[in-house]
């Protein structure tokens, strides 16, 4: 296997294996680490240099990723999204760039998003046994006044998205 393709082959799996362990933190803690997007942005920028993208390339990703950002203030701000989400979508549109895989990454992210308002806004009109609530992140997850973690519906579209980019 050439340079390149060992380059491009752990980039996606970096990326999955971050988009796994951004979607379980959501589940389990309502959270999305900033060390996580923080990592995931970083690792954008070098696996980028690393396949010898043109640094203009570079520059306009980066340039996405932060108009991304600007633009999702607003929706946090009226608390429509959370803080994690925001960072997330952004540091995932670093990767992305302004490209049609962007795009494909927003519409799957709206999809899942919207199958998983819908089960879990279902799933909490269903009563459960005591001894699942007494799992913390169980009873997070059932409460009503929770928002939904909306990091699971984002890192499997950022997922399959980069995985049928490569393929």
């Amino acid at each position: 296997m050439d340079q390149y393709l060992t380059i491009q082959f752990a980039s996606v799996a970096v990326f999955v294996l971050l988009m796994l362990t951004a979607a379980v933190s959501d589940l389990l803690t309502m959270t999305i680490p900033n060390r996580l997007t923080i990592a995931l942005a970083g690792l954008g920028i070098i696996f980028a240099l690393l396949q010898r993208r043109p640094i203009d390339e570079v520059g306009s990703n980066i340039l996405v990723g932060f108009a991304t950002l600007v633009v999702l203030c607003v929706p946090f701000y009226f608390r429509w999204m959370g803080g994690g989400d925001v960072k997330l979508i952004a540091a995932i549109a670093l990767w992305l760039g302004f490209s049609q895989e962007f795009v494909t990454f927003l519409t799957l992210t709206a999809i899942f998003g919207g199958f998983l308002t819908l089960g879990l806004v279902t799933l909490r009109q269903i009563p459960v046994p005591a001894a699942i609530l007494q799992l913390e992140w169980c009873d997070r997850l059932y409460s009503r006044q929770q928002m939904i973690p909306y990091g699971i519906a984002i890192a499997l579209a950022a997922a399959i998205t980069v995985f049928q980019t490569v393929l």
